[in-house]
């Protein structure tokens, strides 16, 4: 039976709902991944997220490298071979979920690609992230609507217009949405994140719950969007 947020302790009078993002910090290592759980369990998060995708499914060959890639590793790799060290096996995620289990954290992940989706279906995640880059990928939508599984929705590199298609289309499956606030720089300036926006989205997207991903360095934004009365925060972690 696929729960509720509430089930999972977020909501109206709970505390906020802690997401750890361990994202692909496990460079392709199963192990690592095991670890990063146990730190987020220690951290005292709700959950712990991955990101779960077939690399051929989503890069070319031919893809250039992103600006904070040529930053960090330069030319020395291409963009197809760096994204392939970091991808798991999809049945990795089936022994991660079991961990988060035994550990008693819930286990999120954000699937890139239809094949990825479906197994996180599949393996019945606690919950899906959709990315902000998925933000009109419809059958993606559709797949993990269909689903009923609760879905956090990203809006980091989408417009008003995106966001409120992508919601309506989720809401015909009667999904649980959380829409996260989240600027998509690494790290975000304090001065770009505008934490005001989370009062946009609650306003528009009333029967919703809110949240924030924050890609600042630091704790104080995280603190600071507490005092605007949200559901969730997700921070990267290492």
């Amino acid at each position: 039976m696929t729960k509720t947020f509430l089930d999972h302790g977020m909501g109206i009078n709970q505390p906020v709902f802690l997401v750890a993002e361990a994202g692909v910090n496990h460079n392709g290592d199963i192990n690592k991944a095991f670890e990063l759980i146990d730190a987020a369990v220690c951290a005292g998060a709700s959950a712990v997220k991955f990101q779960t995708f077939i690399t051929e499914e989503n890069v070319s060959k031919d893809t250039p490298l992103a600006s904070h890639h040529l930053e960090n590793v330069g030319m020395s790799i291409s963009h197809y071979d760096l994204i392939k060290k970091l991808e798991l096996p999809l049945e990795s995620f089936l022994k991660l979920k079991k961990y988060c289990k035994e550990k008693n954290i819930l286990f999120i992940s954000t699937p890139y690609d239809l094949i990825s989706a479906e197994y996180l279906v599949s393996i019945n995640s606690d919950m899906i992230k959709i990315a902000s880059s998925e933000m009109l990928n419809f059958p993606l939508l559709n797949l993990i609507g269909k689903s009923k599984i609760p879905v956090i929705l990203s809006t980091g590199m989408s417009d008003w217009s995106e966001i409120h298609s992508s919601v309506l289309f989720l809401k015909e499956y009667h999904n649980e949405i959380c829409i996260l606030k989240c600027t998509s720089n690494y790290p975000s300036n304090p001065e770009n994140i505008n934490l005001l926006g989370l009062n946009k989205i609650r306003d528009i997207f009333s029967d919703c719950y809110v949240g924030f991903s924050d890609h600042s360095e630091g704790s104080e934004i995280s603190l600071a969007s507490l005092g605007i009365g949200i559901h969730m925060i997700e921070r990267h972690f290492t």
